[in-house]
């Protein structure tokens, strides 16, 4: 405990024990931050163990070609790659809702907000679309928010 302490408020504000409002915003900020680390390295460690085994997973040419050379866009989507949309669209609609009731409102709110927002519409488009293949890239990318 003393060691989460001295990460997050620095080594000289051990001794204080007032609670303060800048404390108070740090340890929220910290757990929104703590909660967010643990979705995308979940996000993370899925995504590649649903995507690693695929041929398409590194090579790019496969993302238009499916499995018994199905082309797009009639590929078909596995059931474990269909869990990982899931996954991925319900925590970026849930962020909408987060950034607007329940999140600390910060400076960059309009971007942060049309980031997920438009998260949410790539994601919904790519799977109507049949880009499932494609988009795995996007989850990778998306990782390193």
């Amino acid at each position: 405990m003393k060691v989460g302490r001295r990460l997050i408020f620095g080594k000289g504000q051990q001794t204080k024990a007032v609670e303060t409002d800048d404390r108070r915003k740090k340890i929220r900020k910290f757990k929104e931050s703590a909660w967010k680390c643990v979705y995308y390295l979940s996000a993370e460690l899925l995504v590649l163990s649903v995507t690693y085994d695929e041929p398409w997973f590194t090579n790019t040419s496969y993302y238009w070609v499916g499995p018994a050379n199905q082309a797009w866009p009639d590929l078909k989507t596995k059931l474990k790659l269909k869990a990982v949309y899931m996954y991925v669209a319900g925590f970026y609609t849930y962020a909408i809702f987060a950034l607007i009731f329940w999140e600390t409102r910060r400076s960059d709110f309009g971007v942060s907000m049309s980031h997920h927002v438009a998260t949410v519409i790539l994601i919904l488009l790519s799977y109507i679309l049949r880009y499932v293949y494609a988009l795995r890239h996007v989850f990778q990318i998306k990782a390193s928010d």
